[in-house]
């Protein structure tokens, strides 16, 4: 009796055990699904999802370009002087006018001058009126050859001491050489000028040039009707475009720089003038292809640029070799492919782990 009892308690557990084992195979692959989801949502909760702005590389063929400082010039400016001493009697323009060639600019005081030439002039008259008597009579004996030769080189002296006369007259009026535009005036009536002195200077607006110097290593890699831009740094809308006109003939030996000269396209808004200092982007002739991003894209930091590039909504900062600016964009020399997206707004919300969702980057109107 005690045998079977235990015999049968023996069977009771084990079947129990199996039960407990079968229970057991279908809990281990709930547990499992269940612990892949919640690791799963675990690492969503963790990646932080922020919105950039983006757009793609560009490329383009453009011609490098080299940078100096050059100096504006007008094709006509002149210091314009007296030839003689004199006192100011007249003075026939305003400070900043427009004037043309031949007007009237200073007069100094000339009586003595005109009546010098009244009197040379009268003298010629008397000198002409023996002349004209005498032709006549030449060869009939009334006169001889040896005084009408004398009358006719009395008449020539004449007619040079008026002209000689009239040349030191005129040169107490000073006229415009050329159509300009004269300097601030600086000299008054009554003053007394040497000759030689500075009374006013002319320039003439309409044709300017760029002059500067290139060094040798980018002579040949220029040509007359080559591009330069003549920079306006204060205003960009004063920027202007020129084209070498000349190319100098001898490198200087010091300086290892030719002397190049550069005709501006316009002066329309009459916004620059002689003398000024431009910086000059000279067009060399080897084209190329550049990469252009925005230059707001641009990270700048201790360890020098770099730029976000957007790949399956991951951003990655990489390193980049930044050349010129130009307008609202920036040429990459290097670490950008034209295929590559990058952000151009949001960076500051960007660190490792995130996830970005990229929307379209519109330029700053005011900036373009």
């Amino acid at each position: 009796m005690t045998f079977k009892y235990l015999n049968s308690m023996i069977t009771t557990t084990k079947m129990a055990l199996m039960n407990h084992k079968k229970k057991l195979l279908l809990l281990i692959p709930l547990i499992l699904i269940s612990g892949y989801f919640a690791t799963k949502s675990l690492h969503h909760k963790n990646e932080e999802t922020v919105i950039v702005a983006v757009k793609q590389a560009r490329s383009a063929i453009v011609s490098p370009t080299v940078s100096v400082i050059g100096t504006i010039t007008a094709e006509q400016g002149v210091d314009v002087s007296a030839r003689t001493n004199g006192i100011i009697s007249g003075i026939y323009f305003q400070s900043g006018q427009a004037i043309k060639k031949g007007d009237l600019l200073v007069s100094l005081e000339n009586d003595e001058l005109k009546a010098k030439v009244n009197q040379s002039i009268e003298k010629l008259k008397l000198a002409q009126q023996d002349y004209d008597r005498n032709r006549k009579l030449n060869g009939s004996g009334v006169i001889s050859h040896a005084d009408f030769d004398k009358l006719t080189e009395t008449l020539a002296e004449d007619k040079l001491e008026v002209d000689y006369e009239t040349a030191l007259l005129n040169q107490t009026y000073i006229r415009a050489p050329f159509d300009g535009k004269v300097s601030i005036q600086n000299i008054n009536q009554g003053q007394y000028i040497s000759a030689g002195q500075l009374l006013v200077n002319i320039q003439n607006l309409s044709s300017l040039f760029v002059n500067f110097e290139l060094s040798e290593q980018y002579v040949s890699k220029i040509e007359l009707g080559s591009q330069v831009q003549v920079i306006d740094d204060s205003d960009e809308k004063n920027s202007v475009n020129a084209k070498i006109v000349a190319i100098g003939s001898k490198v200087d030996t010091d300086t290892r720089t030719l002397p190049i000269r550069a005709q501006l396209e316009n002066n329309r808004a009459q916004k620059i003038f002689p003398g000024m200092y431009r910086e000059a982007k000279v067009s060399l002739s080897n084209k190329a292809k550049v990469i252009f991003i925005p230059q707001t894209a641009i990270v700048y930091d201790q360890l020098g640029n770099s730029v976000y590039r957007v790949s399956n909504h991951h951003p990655e900062q990489v390193r980049v070799t930044v050349g010129e600016q130009i307008g609202d964009e920036v040429e990459i020399l290097k670490g950008l492919n034209e295929t590559d997206t990058v952000v151009c707004a949001g960076q500051i919300k960007l660190h490792p782990g995130v996830v970005v969702s990229e929307v379209p980057y519109q330029a700053d109107p005011t900036h373009s």
